[in-house]
């Protein structure tokens, strides 16, 4: 198994993570995952503080997983484009990033969901695989 894992730490003026440290994993085996840590001077070990990876999603990102959350249902492209007032294609290109990032998976053609993670387990519900 071919893994990299890789600490980053973000200046101050870097606008988007700036002033934060993150986990960074990628590999050929591995789907690339990053996190949001930080370093506890007590105990001195690396905690994970942003388990769900929220912080480098765009707003638009954003906008779409907070919808799945509210509705808690399977929707259509059309659908979600429907309720943010956003452009179809813009949408479904959004939609096929957070189903490759493992955020939303397609159950039957065309429609879209929310993964749910066991947060005590780490695991997948739908499949019981780790979530890395």
């Amino acid at each position: 198994m071919d893994l990299i894992e890789e600490i980053k730490r973000y200046y101050a003026d870097n606008k988007k993570r700036g002033g934060k440290n993150y986990l960074h994993f990628t590999g050929r085996d591995v789907i690339d995952r990053e996190y949001l840590i930080d370093f506890d001077q007590n105990s001195f070990i690396w905690k994970i503080i942003d388990e769900k990876n929220e912080k480098h999603f765009s707003a638009e990102r954003r906008e779409i997983i907070d919808l799945f959350e509210k509705y808690q249902r399977k929707m259509k492209t059309g659908d979600v484009a429907t309720l943010l007032g956003k452009e179809n294609s813009n949408v479904s290109k959004l939609i096929k990033k957070l189903v490759d990032e493992e955020i939303l998976r397609n159950p039957v053609y065309g429609t879209y969901e929310l993964i749910e993670k066991d947060k005590e387990t780490n695991k997948l519900t739908e499949t019981g695989e780790l979530y890395i």
